[in-house]
């Protein structure tokens, strides 16, 4: 089992963001469009489909690959009731195309080409940042914060066996798979309702 849990940091912004928010939301939306009007059955499906126009762009191919995971999302959505549009400036990478050393994260933007962003991390976020059996995922970035997804494995417990319940006004019946049972008397707890409801009768 991998519990996963999303951590926010802020961050010093830096100015070749603004175009690379920008591109990443006309990917979605190029992406959406594409999807809409081919009906890919799934989000490889749609990459294929969508790689020659998001390649124009000229970012990194992972930028390609999280728009089309947006875009499949966001076209797979049932509940949509209009066409989608994607507004809000964001982007996500997934954790092979970054790299975290402590406080200081590197992302690409075109082939062979890096920005540098210093995040701002309190104790908490250090605690994550320095743990070296968390397993680092995919990160979002927003104008102000960049959310680092953390899992961290952990084993699953070997059941010994299985207990049983049976539930009636008078008693609960438990058994296992070893074939031992126990009986707890409940017979009480009828005559206290019972009680209650005469009281409750005469009082009325």
């Amino acid at each position: 089992m991998r519990p996963v849990k999303a951590v926010q940091f802020r961050y010093v912004a830096s100015d070749e963001l603004a175009s690379l928010f920008e591109d990443f939301r006309l990917m979605c939306n190029d992406a959406v469009r594409i999807a809409l009007k081919e009906r890919p059955r799934s989000r490889f499906a749609l990459i294929e489909m969508a790689y020659p126009r998001l390649k124009e762009y000229g970012l990194h191919t992972h930028y390609i690959l999280s728009a089309c995971e947006v875009a499949y999302s966001v076209y797979r959505n049932k509940g949509r009731k209009s066409v989608p549009y994607i507004e809000r400036a964001f982007f996500k990478l997934d954790n092979q195309s970054y790299s975290l050393n402590h406080l200081l994260l590197r992302i690409p933007t075109t082939p062979r080409h890096f920005v540098y962003l210093t995040l701002k991390g309190s104790d908490y976020h250090l605690s994550f940042i320095d743990d070296p059996t968390l397993k680092r995922g995919s990160i979002t970035l927003t104008g102000r914060t960049v959310s680092i997804a953390f899992s961290k494995e952990i084993a699953a417990i070997e059941t010994l066996g299985e207990v049983g319940t049976d539930v009636n006004e008078r008693n609960v019946t438990a058994s296992d798979t070893s074939g031992d049972s126990v009986v707890f008397d409940t017979s009480n707890v009828a005559e206290l309702k019972e009680r209650y409801r005469v009281i409750r009768a005469k009082i009325g």
